[in-house]
């Protein structure tokens, strides 16, 4: 898609000029622009030099009363780090930036720990605007200078980690949390350390509790902690490591349980065992899988819940091509009346399996039992995927205008979702690929007041993207209830926000609306839903690499939903969610070089990094978007395996038996974001777009020499 949207900055600029009556402001101004010609954003940037042109900037008139509040706060910020400006808050949209900011800028502990004592109140992703390692570096800072004994106990509470650096003992109710931290902060064994810590005193606890209940609740730390050990072994790529440590966990929650089978303990002891079951067939380690969990159903059958050691054993024999054993096994596990989303999955898989033992008859009675349970259940996603098969089901059983009436249902009411645009792609090709012209948003809108328009022109023009964010927010709460639901209210919100590069925000909000406001904002103006932001540097990079602009979005809104500081549990960084040690493999190819993982949120440090990688990846698999889609969320030797176990010819059927569910769902998304991508493609003709749209499903013979009849 080539977004050439003519920006609405010209309507901000118009409001953003004031005079410059200031001596020293005025004496700053470098270029050629007379004072008077200067807008009050660039007069902004000249009062940040320092804190005498900014107290003088300060005291000068600003083109809205909010905007005066701004400059106050934004001075007392610069100019008076110690103050808490937290005490005297004027506008309760300011509070979120006073907290971030405080944390940067103050130097006195005190008001530092009052900031962080807010800041620990901040939604998850609120908190996430300052990343772990400069959160580190940060208390780091403030601790060196602490002389305050009390303070310093406060900020350690707070920062829990930071009692280890200080040879103190971490109180038991902040272990966990500290453990967490030394995981961000990528110090593993220090964090494996507090996990078994925790591993042992539960045990210890086990053994001298007197009531079940506070025997679960030690089952369950132990189970927690066992998990993060495994998980930071999994980070490091020390699997085997992590396998051999899993062991011993599993090993104590099987003789637990046997030593008192009460129900209530069961389930840590099935969980460890499909745990360590997966971890070991994942890595090759099949036989003794199996082994574990024959073991497992001989001893626990009627004493314990055991869904999902059927369900795993059932995978098992699925991928070793037993399809008949397949389905008995899930069939034994819905005996165990699982839980209604394990049903449902149970159901897909006993259905799919008679698709794999061509009994296709039998495959299409267990779609509709699955889609009615689906409808049932109100899961919708799950009751379209089983309408989608049900029309290939029909098409193998030669019931063209069965499968046809299957197909356009899904088209049409659920035409958001992968299978929608599948469907679309098999059914109507004139809907899938017609071009939509890209509107510019409303100049204007009522429901905003001119003189929230003009502070919400000059937060962006000074680069306040997230006071822009609270200010939006703030005007939102203040609507009524009738005019929150209007659909063009909702869209002039959402064109400020885009405005202001919120695109993060922008997806989460459209996300929680109706089905039908969705169709309605991407029928009025698409790039809301898929925006292509840093235009200029994924340009730069496309000829280089060889790489769809359109497929490098497709995977950036999966990623990290265009929030250029995302990081996730598994280590990875920035808009494309690169692993350090990944990125650093490309640094000469791109052309561009980092340090410290940090510099990966930069979006020209980790844009062309990525791309490379995608690059490295779609030629190991000789072309394919699809393997390199899949590689990139779970890695190149998975995807490998899974051709040699899983590819019978069926491209579609193959993202299906996709083992990883997130793999899975990730394959199918990027599809569907590129649909949209290149839906909106000005250049391409409707030939073009079919025709790149279908390489996506497209294996390469020669990547499964023993499997294509090709």
């Amino acid at each position: 898609m080539r977004f050439y949207l003519v920006s609405i900055a010209c309507i901000f600029i118009l409001s953003c000029q004031s005079k410059m009556p200031n001596r020293e402001i005025a004496s700053e101004v470098k270029t050629s622009k007379s004072v008077e010609d200067k807008t009050w954003a660039e007069q902004y940037f000249v009062a940040q030099k320092s804190c005498k042109i900014f107290k003088s900037f300060r005291d000068q008139k600003a083109p809205s009363p909010d905007l005066e509040i701004v400059v106050k706060t934004k001075y007392k910020m610069k100019c008076a780090s110690g103050e808490n400006l937290l005490a005297n808050l004027e506008q309760s949209w300011l509070k979120k930036d006073i907290i971030l900011n405080g944390l940067r800028t103050t130097r006195n502990a005190q008001a530092f720990a009052a900031y962080y004592r807010e800041f620990l109140n901040l939604s998850f992703q609120d908190r996430n605007k300052i990343e772990f390692l400069e959160r580190t570096k940060l208390f780091q800072k403030i601790l060196k200078n602490v002389t305050n004994v009390k303070i310093r106990n406060e900020l350690l509470w707070m920062f829990p980690a930071f009692y280890g650096d200080y040879k103190i003992p971490i109180p038991k109710e902040k272990r966990f949390e500290a453990a967490y931290e030394y995981r961000m902060q990528r110090r593993f064994s220090e964090a494996r350390k507090i996990y078994n810590e925790i591993i042992q005193e539960n045990k210890k606890t086990i053994s001298e509790a007197k009531k079940t209940f506070e025997t679960v609740r030690a089952l369950e730390n132990i189970s927690r902690a066992s998990d993060f050990v495994r998980n930071t072994y999994r980070i490091e790529e020390k699997k085997q490591l992590g396998i051999k440590n899993y062991k011993k966990d599993y090993l104590f929650f099987k003789n637990f349980f046997f030593k008192k089978p009460k129900a209530q303990y069961a389930k840590y002891y099935t969980d460890a065992v499909v745990q360590l079951a997966r971890d070991l067939w994942t890595e090759g380690q099949l036989e003794e899988a199996k082994k574990i969990l024959q073991d497992t159903v001989a001893k626990a059958s009627g004493k314990a819940p055991l869904d999902q050691v059927y369900w795993v054993q059932g995978r098992i024999r699925q991928e070793a091509k037993d399809y008949k054993g397949a389905i008995e096994l899930f069939q034994k596990a819905l005996g165990e009346k699982p839980e209604k989303s394990f049903e449902l999955k149970l159901l897909w898989l006993i259905a799919w399996n008679f698709n794999k033992n061509a009994q296709y008859k039998e495959s299409l009675d267990g779609l509709r039992e699955f889609s009615e349970k689906a409808d049932q259940y109100q899961d919708k996603f799950g009751y379209y995927k089983g309408l989608f098969w049900q029309g290939l089901m029909s098409q193998k059983l030669h019931k063209k205008d069965s499968a046809k009436d299957f197909l356009q249902k899904v088209a049409k009411e659920f035409p958001m979702s992968y299978y929608g645009r599948l469907a679309l792609l098999k059914t109507d090709t004139d809907e899938l690929t017609k071009n939509t012209q890209l509107k510019n948003f409303p100049q204007d809108s009522d429901i905003i007041d001119a003189n929230s328009r003009t502070t919400i022109q000059n937060l962006i023009a000074i680069r306040e993207f997230d006071l822009v964010s609270e200010y939006l927010i703030n005007l939102w709460r203040k609507l009524e209830k009738d005019n929150r639901k209007q659909i063009e209210n909702r869209i002039a919100f959402l064109a400020w926000s885009y405005h202001a590069q919120l695109y993060k925000e922008n997806l989460q909000f459209i996300e929680i609306l109706s089905d039908d406001d969705k169709k309605e904002i991407l029928k009025k103006y698409p790039q809301l839903l898929f925006p292509e932001p840093y235009l200029d540097i994924t340009s730069q990079y496309e000829t280089k690499f060889n790489m769809p602009r359109e497929f490098v979005y497709s995977l950036m809104r999966q990623e990290s939903l265009f929030d250029k500081n995302a990081r996730s549990q598994a280590d990875a960084f920035g808009l494309l969610q690169l692993l350090p040690k990944n990125a650093k493999k490309y640094m000469k190819e791109a052309g561009v070089y980092f340090t410290k993982p940090e510099e990966l949120y930069k979006p020209d440090v980790i844009i062309p990094l990525g791309m490379a990688h995608l690059k490295h990846l779609r030629e190991i698999f000789r072309g394919s978007l699809l393997l390199a889609a899949a590689s990139y969320n779970a890695g190149v030797n998975p995807v490998k395996g899974w051709l040699i176990s899983r590819y019978q010819d069926d491209v579609l059927e193959f993202i299906e038996d996709i083992p990883y569910l997130e793999t899975e769902y990730y394959a199918k998304l990027i599809f569907r974001n590129l649909s949209y991508y290149l839906q909106f493609h000005p250049e391409l003709t409707k030939e073009q777009k079919i025709q790149l749209l279908e390489s996506y499903f497209i294996i390469d013979p020669q990547l499964t020499p023993n499997k294509s009849k090709s």
